[in-house]
């Protein structure tokens, strides 16, 4: 029996649901927080990873995983988004300059939820305001400010969050969480990228790329069965074979396509 996942989802199943279901699981997602320069990655245990859950009007993260900081004695949050490359050339630079148009120039894109820092700034402002909702409320007054009414606001109104009893009990997940990073997984960037990409907002992102998951996760066979699946041969540019990617931006070739 084989499993085949789709684009960024697809990816992020396998990889995720490799490690949970791993002997070696919790020391490989030590290896991953390492990937994405994640500061003693090794204080960190017990983990528990929520795969795509709503945060109603907070958008839904890709990823969430909840852990055990032993060396403070608390719990921490990490919110992940992941994009793709969709067979074209995903730039980050590019990405955080439609943010900014967005956000501080009213331009309008009705693709802007996909954004990679919007749905980062979103999940940072959730955070921000999670002793309101872990209390029960809905849309509380603003205790911080993400300096942005786009983030803030939402159809004329405060973000909330809403009363679906799942969505409730997994906010209230993050009641015991004293700190959160934000990691992107993006494909690697050929032109030269920014250390910080979000420094502007005061809040720091956290890179890696699915390059280097593959390159360290790829004893996880459904993972490197469904990168491997995403990359296809395209005939049609001077009938000549050109490998392209639905996830990565260079897709790895393994064998010989003469053969």
């Amino acid at each position: 029996m084989k499993i085949f996942g789709y684009s960024e989802r697809g990816a992020m199943n396998a990889l995720f649901y490799g490690m949970a279901f791993n002997k070696d699981g919790e020391k490989n997602m030590r290896e991953f927080l390492a990937l994405a320069n994640i500061e003693t990655p090794d204080n960190f245990s017990d983990f528990e990873i929520y795969n795509e859950f709503s945060l109603s009007e907070f958008g839904s993260p890709d990823l969430v995983i909840i852990a055990q900081n032993k060396n403070k004695n608390e719990k921490v949050a990490f919110f992940i988004e992941a994009k793709a490359s969709c067979c074209k050339y995903y730039d980050i630079n590019e990405q955080k300059t439609l943010h900014d148009d967005y956000v501080s120039k009213g331009k309008h894109d009705n693709g802007h939820a996909s954004n990679l820092f919007f749905q980062l700034r979103l999940k940072n402002y959730f955070f921000e305001l999670k002793d309101w909702f872990c209390k029960g409320m809905d849309r509380p007054r603003p205790i911080g400010s993400s300096g942005c009414d786009r983030i803030e606001n939402t159809k004329g109104h405060e973000r909330g969050i809403g009363f679906n009893p799942v969505v409730r009990n997994f906010v209230n997940k993050f009641k015991d969480c004293k700190e959160a990073h934000y990691i992107a997984i993006i494909p690697e960037q050929s032109k030269a990228s920014i250390s910080n990409p979000d420094s502007s907002y005061e809040l720091k992102i956290h890179l890696v790329t699915w390059e280097e998951l593959y390159g360290k996760f790829k004893n996880y066979k459904i993972f490197k069965e469904t990168i491997d699946f995403n990359q296809g041969i395209d005939l049609k540019i001077k009938s000549e074979k050109r490998i392209q990617s639905q996830i990565l931006n260079t897709p790895i070739i393994e064998k010989n396509l003469n053969q």
